[in-house]
């Protein structure tokens, strides 16, 4: 009888309590979306070569190039300005201050880096907020171009919800910037 009566009082403590909410799943959730592989092919913007997810669709113009992301709903903005040693820093400059501009004062992390074929390289990936630039970066060889770009949603949205989205596209432009 001792060990019905704590067998009963056992499973009452496991019995949902008015005084909290019943575990249910969340009436709405984020849709996960499938993450691109990791392989890339190189693509010519001028004399820039690009090393491109083989799942982005490439669309150029010139020394513009759209890097687009169909299943995340994102572009990838690319400019590529051809520069002189004595024209390079007033262009760094001008995108130095137009990415801080784009952040609007959200906190950021910023990496730089050398890439493999000597030119220096900086990624800013904005942590909050609802921007519609989460990830920004410019590279330059110091002597001939600078390449710039953003990522752009198309709609706002939540950052949240996009992270795995953003991380994925930032490795991807680490392994483009890191490639030139």
């Amino acid at each position: 009888m001792k060990k019905m009566i704590i067998m009963v009082l056992a499973l009452a403590g496991c019995v949902g309590h008015g005084d909290r909410p019943a575990a249910l799943p969340r009436p709405r959730a984020y849709p996960r979306v499938e993450l691109y592989p990791a392989a890339y092919s190189p693509h010519a913007v001028g004399d820039v070569v690009l090393m491109v997810n083989d799942s982005a669709r490439v669309v150029a113009d010139g020394l513009w190039v759209d890097l687009v992301y169909p299943a995340y709903g994102l572009t990838v903005n690319c400019t590529v300005t051809q520069v002189t040693p004595s024209t390079v820093a007033s262009v760094l400059d001008n995108r130095t201050e137009r990415m801080a501009l784009n952040a609007g004062g959200a906190y950021g992390e910023i990496t730089r880096l050398m890439t493999d074929g000597g030119s220096t390289a900086t990624l800013l990936a904005t942590r909050a907020g609802t921007g519609l630039t989460p990830i920004q970066f410019m590279a330059t060889d110091s002597a001939a171009y600078v390449l710039s770009g953003a990522v752009t949603f198309s709609l706002p949205v939540d950052p949240d919800s996009i992270r795995p989205v953003v991380d994925a596209v930032g490795a991807d432009l680490l392994y483009l910037l890191q490639k030139l």
